[in-house]
């Protein structure tokens, strides 16, 4: 048999039949979660207890800050602050030509990693892009999501100045002599 506990002094923990595997639900909360067996022979001896422990971490991070689109001549360069969280570490940009992406597996990747920065390139010119951006922290938590977007344009170049009209000379004035 076996017993399982999320307490050392077992309270509340009955004993079961023994299996290889068990669901089992953590106490609230995030941090240190330990969870505590001990094991019970037909003879009725018991073993010492066993214990394993993880940190808990259900805690979205923030945003990313300062979210902008620059765009240029079939591109939109993407720029942004990593947030202050202490796990954070990464991004992952979702894009879309119809809507903003919801969720982190919502749309096109286009990118992920710990860049501050992304330029899409081989986009339409004229065609509006919608990207989230989602932060993400070491246990996996993603935030709820940045959204932006852009229009990519050919840039026009201007044509080079015209030249003013020569200005005529001023006029001379002749004195006759005699």
């Amino acid at each position: 048999q076996m017993a399982i506990s999320n307490n050392i002094d077992f309270s509340g923990a009955i004993w079961e039949n023994y299996t290889t595997s068990k669901k089992w639900i953590l106490t609230e909360g995030d941090g240190r979660k330990t969870v505590y067996a001990k094991f019970r022979s037909l003879s009725g001896g018991v073993s010492e207890i066993v214990s394993d422990s993880i940190i808990l971490d259900t805690v979205p991070p923030a945003n990313v800050l300062n979210l902008e689109a620059i765009p240029g001549n079939q591109q939109i360069l993407l720029r942004w602050e990593a947030p202050p969280d202490k796990d954070f570490a990464g991004v992952r940009i979702m894009g879309s030509l119809e809507f903003f992406p919801t969720n982190p597996w919502d749309g096109i990747l286009v990118y992920q990693g710990k860049k501050t920065s992304f330029l899409a390139v081989g986009l339409v010119n004229g065609k509006r892009y919608y990207y989230t951006v989602f932060s993400y922290d070491k246990a996996g938590n993603f935030s709820s999501g940045a959204i932006i977007s852009a229009v990519p344009y050919k840039k026009e170049i201007p044509a080079p100045p015209v030249p003013p009209p020569p200005t005529p000379p001023p006029p001379v004035s002749l004195s006759l002599i005699h």
